[in-house]
């Protein structure tokens, strides 16, 4: 939904999130299957109408998360931070990827729920390199190679792939798991055992 109005803007911002927190929250109290869009217009205080204003679907407000996750990313900016070196920052932009879910309270089911829909839909923001988690992991990686503590064989953009399809990879095995595993300890091991195959 746009709007040229910065009230306008802010009033749909804020009603987009609540949909989504109540949602959310909604998800990980019953189950993703049995919470209704009407359930969830009830209880965020809108109409259905509304809802689809901002979501074209129940599985469309857990794809928002990748939204929400670059705004998380915008405002950290892992990859203008000094004081880390190429490796640390891929390492800090990988444990947000693996975090996410937690700080938006989204929990193993929901997550699992969001992978089917990434299979199903055509939604191509997910894949998008316009995302900030993307540019940044291909600017850290850049400068690591202009650094010379990452291979030069390769280009920024191929070795930024090979690590987010690892990472995904990662994930995607979490959750056919159900989620059983901690993620964070595991996942991070994992992901420094096959970035030593791009460090110098």
């Amino acid at each position: 939904m746009a709007t040229n109005n910065p009230e306008g803007f802010k009033k749909a911002s804020q009603t987009k999130d609540r949909i989504f927190t109540v949602a959310t929250g909604l998800f990980n109290q019953k189950g993703f299957e049995k919470v209704t869009i009407r359930e969830i217009c009830e209880s965020a205080g809108v109409a259905i109408g509304t809802f689809y204003l901002y979501f074209e679907s129940k599985n469309a407000i857990l794809y928002d998360v990748y939204r929400k996750a670059d705004e998380v990313y915008e405002t950290e900016q892992i990859s203008k931070r000094s004081g880390l070196s190429s490796h640390e920052k891929i390492l800090e932009l990988i444990r947000i990827q693996f975090s996410i879910g937690i700080m938006l309270h989204v929990e193993p089911a929901a997550a699992k729920q969001l992978f089917v829909y990434q299979l199903q839909s055509d939604n191509q923001y997910f894949l998008s390199e316009d995302r900030a988690f993307h540019k940044q992991l291909f600017a850290v990686v850049e400068q690591g190679i202009a650094e010379k503590t990452i291979r030069d064989d390769m280009s920024a953009h191929d070795i930024g792939w090979r690590i987010l399809r690892f990472s995904r990879g990662l994930l995607f095995d979490w959750c056919i798991h159900d989620c059983t595993y901690d993620l964070m300890n595991f996942g991070m091991k994992e992901m420094q055992i096959y970035l030593e195959l791009f460090y110098r």
